[in-house]
């Protein structure tokens, strides 16, 4: 029922010399969703997603007068504490079983669907947090990557790439981390190419942006934009 994150930024070549003068993926973006500071290149998530039809369905058969309930729980928000409960099989009551700790922790099942102190976090939330800030390393220099980890169902496509369409330039639906980012790129590449032309018109200024798709499947790595991978 959730998956994790890895967020990773390390200098390129051409930029290792400046390191100390660059927090890594240091946030602040929201100040009640992010904590501000910190300059670790690696940060570490993880995302509890709604249940699914055929989960409610079971609970529904089994318990009908209770609220259906995570083994997982996020008692402080986005701040990265994770319990994982262990259910009694006797007295029915939820006992703690073991406790992480995260960098952030995402907790996205709906109101109707179990009652939280906390309201349910966003496409927009985990991109603001995870997703921004990789793209704004990027521009400076540094190499980065986001990775998303989980079981089949955990929620990985619809959170990387969301349920979205175009329509006149803009998004409809709910655009995950990957459509969000390539937006906020060109966007980011056009606002700087009009400031360095206005600087000096004598410039023409261009951003090569490259694409590829991979598809990692059974220890196997396919190129999926490419002729010669079939």
């Amino acid at each position: 029922q959730f998956l994790y994150f890895i967020a990773m930024s390390s200098p390129s070549p051409r930029r290792r010399e400046k390191k100390k003068d660059i927090g890594l993926l240091t946030g602040a973006l929201s100040p009640d969703l992010i904590a501000t500071g910190g300059d670790e290149s690696v940060n570490v998530c993880i995302r509890v997603r709604p249940f699914n039809r055929r989960e409610l369905e079971i609970h529904q058969q089994k318990n009908p007068d209770e609220w259906i309930r995570s083994v997982i729980e996020m008692p402080e928000g986005v701040m990265g504490t994770v319990r994982l409960l262990d259910r009694d099989a006797q007295t029915g009551e939820y006992k703690d079983l073991e406790t992480f700790k995260f960098t952030k922790t995402f907790w996205s099942i709906p109101e109707e669907q179990q009652p939280s102190k906390y309201l349910p976090i966003t496409q927009e939330d985990v991109y603001d947090t995870i997703g921004r800030v990789v793209l704004t390393n990027a521009l400076m220099g540094f190499n980065a990557c986001v990775f998303a980890y989980g079981q089949t169902g955990s929620g990985k496509t619809h959170t990387m790439m969301g349920n979205t369409m175009i329509e006149n330039g803009e998004f409809t639906g709910d655009p995950g981390i990957i459509p969000r980012l390539c937006r906020e790129l060109f966007r980011a590449t056009n606002d700087k190419k009009e400031e360095m032309e206005k600087e000096d018109p004598r410039l023409k200024v261009d951003f090569d942006v490259k694409l590829s798709a991979l598809e990692i499947y059974n220890e196997q790595v396919r190129e999926l934009f490419s002729k010669s991978s079939g």
